[in-house]
């Protein structure tokens, strides 16, 4: 059966009040936590943007027994690769078997306000790469001696290791970092707007030719849903956030949450609807998860931009997880 997660974008809400949400949703039936792991949000009308680390802890300490995560942290620029692997096995020190690494190649809007340069997509996919081989590198081996192109390590050990076994996810949709995620990785994170069979067999292919079993490798889908019994409401809470499926926002120099903004009237009502879930009726949830199972996922990130946070959570656990545990439709 598919593990559904709670998914929070924590530039959309004070990370007390996210806290609140996280914990209801383990009461309710959600099984993972995830947090987007941004220095500025996307948009800037009514937005924080709370650290993603400090605020998963809080969360790990607050549930029982659903696993935390970023999704994503980008290891490039902002932050250093062992300083990302000596948190995350802090993290999974205080709470053993409960942490997962989500990385990604990263997006400007994170990276240039904390005075950091802006590289072209292939330098970030080299960077990205470095950081993974030095992240499992500094979990699992005594010393690191790494002569990279963008990273050098001489000698270096991680005195606080994991207790487990972190897993190592990556965010990917094209063909480099997906060979990357087949190469490295425990799982593939994807987003619905970037998925196709050429996804899994890029993936898969680039596992095998590594030397690994790709069934033995998890796939992670994160899905934004706007749900409301109003499907007027439903469709004006997630228009603000229109302008983050314009591509060129992940490729270019765009850091200014203002700017990223004034982008959303280019995206029209009927094209956010084709790529994000908006609906007054659970059943969609359900009949996405389905689909997506059918296509080899496994893990659901469902980030939610509804009007009424709580409503959606409550929803989800009476409407939308009982269909995955057990009872087959």
């Amino acid at each position: 059966m598919p593990t559904i997660g709670y998914m929070t974008d924590l530039g959309t809400a004070p990370p007390a009040k996210s806290l609140e949400y996280a914990v209801l949703a383990e009461q309710v039936g959600f099984e993972m936590f995830g947090a987007s792991d941004h220095f500025y949000p996307w948009t800037h009308t009514g937005k924080g943007c709370a650290f993603a680390w400090t605020w998963l802890s809080a969360v790990a300490a607050r549930t029982k027994r659903p696993p935390v995560g970023t999704v994503v942290t980008a290891p490039i620029l902002r932050y250093n690769p062992t300083i990302i692997a000596q948190a995350f096995a802090t993290m999974e020190q205080m709470f053993p078997g409960r942490v997962f690494l989500g990385l990604g190649a990263g997006e400007a809007v994170n990276e240039v306000p904390a005075g950091c340069p802006w590289p072209s997509p292939a330098e970030r996919v080299k960077r990205l790469e470095e950081a993974m081989v030095i992240i499992k590198s500094l979990w699992t081996k005594e010393e690191t001696t790494f002569d990279g192109e963008y990273f050098r390590l001489k000698k270096t050990r991680l005195y606080a290791k994991p207790i487990g076994h972190i897993p190592m996810l990556l965010a990917a949709g094209k063909q480099k970092t997906l060979e990357l995620a087949g190469k490295y990785s425990d799982g593939l994170i994807a987003v619905p707007q970037l998925t196709d069979p050429y996804t899994m067999s890029t993936f898969e292919s680039a596992a095998r030719k590594a030397g690994r079993d790709p069934s033995k490798l998890v796939r992670h889908l994160n899905f934004g849903v706007s749900y409301d019994k109003d499907y007027d409401k439903a469709m004006s809470a997630c228009m603000q956030e229109a302008a983050t499926l314009l591509p060129f926002l992940f490729k270019y120099e765009v850091s200014d949450p203002k700017e990223v903004e004034s982008y959303s009237h280019f995206i029209n009502p009927e094209e956010l609807a084709k790529n994000w879930l908006i609906t007054t009726d659970p059943e969609d949830c359900v009949k996405v998860i389905e689909k997506y199972t059918k296509a080899g996922f496994t893990h659901y990130h469902v980030q939610s931009i509804s009007p009424d946070e709580e409503g959606f959570v409550r929803m989800m656990g009476e409407k939308v997880i009982p269909n995955f545990k057990g009872a087959s439709r």
